[in-house]
């Protein structure tokens, strides 16, 4: 009877061992020793392994990573083969490049992938596998961190442009100043705004910058830009120099500080010239001149009403249908305006879901510029936001057993709607501090 009880123990456990042995699974392959530098970019290998093999092939995602850049620069895929165990495996390999933009620990996140693949030969069956949560270490590199904080660890690279020839300028005259930044492998948003300064007699006007994040091949991330438009308007003559304009930037491979920088602009403004003289009034015809259209006949009415008439039957024809387009282009810009994004915002917290919430602010971070939640979060410089938002984001991607619940979504909703009136607040202050422009002769003021 022991001799049984042996026997039976042992075909359990290897009927066990068999079957974990045949089960799909998913590794994590780091390249490189850790902790890495941050502005350096990492291979990472993502190995989806199935017993047999598989009926179709898995759709690898290119996920969110919170403090980096994650790209896809091949979207084919490398077959391995691979014996676990005494069991073998058939898997498909996708490459990953990451590029850490800040110290301290990156983690996986939990990522599923679905596939289809032969659970016994000719017998297929449905597989899903999740990314585990493997960790990258992060670490500044020497030198890094100047006097305001981490420079950008991105080549960084500024052109700048005028709108007109500044060598025959007058007093009144304004000259518009462009000047376009690129960094490359970093998002437009984490390019720090540069600091334009303006001299005695000079009036500056900033306009809102233009950011966009440019794709290389197989529409991998490559480069951000930041776009940033100044007027000068100069009040009076003499000779000015309008300040260069630079950034400091960390290079990873030599490992110093570099500066990326817009040459300073000499200037010499020549005297406005004076008001030319008033032009003296026209003389009233002379009644004696007659008319050559006699207004106060019936026939003459009648024949501006009709032209009246047949003027708008032809505007009606003409411009009903451009009336009714800019109509539907109004109504469409409305349902995609900002207002109408924070709106699905306040809707999808009322439900008190975190999934329907957590999407419907992805939408409107989006609309605002941002990749990802965390980047706007970590924009808005409120702890305590980036805090709610990593708590969301636990409850809805956590680990079974790890995520936890999610707090109340009122205080998370009146914080964000606290940082947007802010936001706007700032802007609309500025658009009203702004003076306006001087007269183009102000000799002619009295």
């Amino acid at each position: 009877m022991r001799w049984a009880w042996l026997a039976l123990l042992f075909l359990i456990t290897a009927a066990s061992a068999a079957l974990a042995a045949g089960q799909p699974l998913a590794r994590i392959v780091v390249h490189g020793d850790q902790p890495v530098l941050a502005g350096q970019q990492i291979t990472v290998d993502v190995q989806i392994l199935v017993p047999n093999f598989f009926m179709s092939a898995p759709e690898f995602p290119l996920f969110d990573m919170p403090g980096a850049i994650v790209t896809m620069p091949d979207d084919r895929g490398t077959n391995l083969v691979e014996t676990i165990d005494g069991q073998d495996y058939s898997g498909i390999q996708k490459s990953y490049v990451i590029t850490p933009q800040t110290a301290g620990e990156l983690t996986f996140p939990p990522v599923e992938i679905s596939f289809k693949y032969a659970v016994e030969p000719g017998k297929p069956g449905d597989g899903k596998v999740t990314l585990p949560p493997e960790k990258i270490m992060v670490k500044l590199p020497a030198g890094a961190a100047g006097p305001d904080g981490p420079v950008p660890l991105a080549h960084i690279s500024i052109t700048q442009s005028l709108d007109r020839d500044v060598q025959a300028l007058k007093a009144g005259d304004a000259v518009v100043r462009t000047v376009d930044i690129k960094a490359e492998g970093m998002p437009a948003m984490m390019i720090p705004p540069p600091a334009f300064a303006a001299p005695d007699g000079v009036r500056i006007y900033r306009k809102d910058p233009r950011l966009s994040d440019g794709q290389g091949d197989r529409q991998a991330f490559k480069q951000g830009e930041r776009i940033e438009t100044v007027t000068y308007v100069f009040e009076k003559p003499g000779d000015y120099v309008l300040p260069a304009v630079a950034i400091d930037w960390f290079d990873a491979a030599a490992n110093r500080t570099e500066t990326a920088k817009a040459d300073e602009i000499k200037v010499t403004i020549a005297p406005g010239e004076a008001p030319a003289p008033a032009l003296a009034p026209e003389q009233p015809a002379s009644e004696e001149a007659g008319s050559p259209f006699d207004w106060r006949t019936p026939l003459a009415w009648i024949a501006v009403a009709a032209a009246i008439a047949a003027a708008a039957v032809l505007f009606v024809r003409r411009w009903l249908p451009h009336l009714r387009d800019w109509f539907a282009r109004q109504r469409q810009m409305e349902k995609e305006s900002e207002p109408a994004y924070f709106r699905q915002v306040e809707q999808a917290f009322a439900t008190g879901d975190a999934l329907t919430a957590y999407k419907a602010l992805d939408r409107w971070t989006a609309k605002a510029g941002f990749k990802a939640i965390g980047g706007w979060a970590m924009a808005t410089g409120d702890a305590r936001l980036t805090n709610d938002v990593e708590a969301l984001e636990r409850c809805i991607f956590g680990r079974p057993g790890e995520s936890g619940t999610w707090r109340d979504a009122a205080p998370m909703l009146e914080r964000i709607a606290a940082s947007r009136r802010a936001s706007r607040a700032i802007r609309h202050r500025s658009a009203l501090d702004e003076p306006r422009l001087p007269p183009l002769n102000p000799g002619s003021v009295a």
